[in-house]
């Protein structure tokens, strides 16, 4: 990473954390963000876990590279790559579940309005933007690519766990994501899992295109 790209990566990775912190905490000052989010029930929702992994890795990111442009290390840690990868592709899978799935049935002013954004927009693009071309200090590899599904399995066992076997007559949660739509949740399972392993591929292979050693 030469001085130019840290700073510039840097200057991103501040600006994710503060609106994000920022996104998230009104949430609990009666502020929904334009979609349906607040209070404590913000964190059902992948958007808001998302948005929050991606921007403590940006925090990670950021305090390094302060360190790296103060002269108190070489570079930054790989882990931190790492983890804003997993990040980057968490939220490149929300943007993408907006735009194709949630767009149709809840409107524009619900999914990109006021704050939400930020959550569904802004820190995708950042996010993917600064691991794609500026953070290009190491190399990803297969490994590091298939630990990007962490993030979408772990939420999707939670999902499944509380719209299909718990349902929302038992206290669990409405399909406010429509995976189960038409009972279809075995088909979209799969595939989001497999979606999601696209888009990491794809975002790891960018990212290591820019690295010519």
């Amino acid at each position: 990473m030469t001085k130019r790209k840290t700073i510039v990566s840097l200057i991103i990775n501040l600006i994710i954390f503060t609106v994000t912190a920022g996104v998230v905490t009104s949430y609990f000052f009666g502020n929904t963000g334009g979609a349906f989010t607040y209070g404590y029930e913000c964190f059902r929702y992948f958007t808001t876990d998302s948005n929050i992994l991606t921007a403590i890795a940006a925090l990670i990111t950021a305090i390094c590279e302060i360190r790296v442009l103060s002269g108190k290390a070489e570079k930054i840690p790989k882990f931190a790559l790492v983890l804003k990868h997993m990040g980057a592709v968490s939220l490149t899978l929300t943007f993408c579940t907006v735009m194709a799935l949630l767009m149709p049935f809840y409107g524009p002013e619900m999914m990109i309005g006021g704050t939400a954004f930020h959550m569904h927009v802004g820190a995708p693009i950042m996010s993917v933007i600064s691991v794609m071309f500026l953070e290009t200090e190491y190399r990803l590899s297969i490994k590091d690519k298939l630990t990007a599904l962490i993030p979408a399995a772990v939420y999707g066992a939670v999902y499944f766990t509380e719209v299909i076997l718990i349902t929302k007559v038992n206290g669990g949660w409405d399909d406010f994501y429509k995976f189960n739509l038409n009972g279809m949740w075995f088909v979209t399972v799969p595939v989001m899992l497999g979606f999601t392993f696209v888009l990491s591929l794809l975002i790891g292979w960018v990212h290591n295109k820019q690295i010519r050693n």
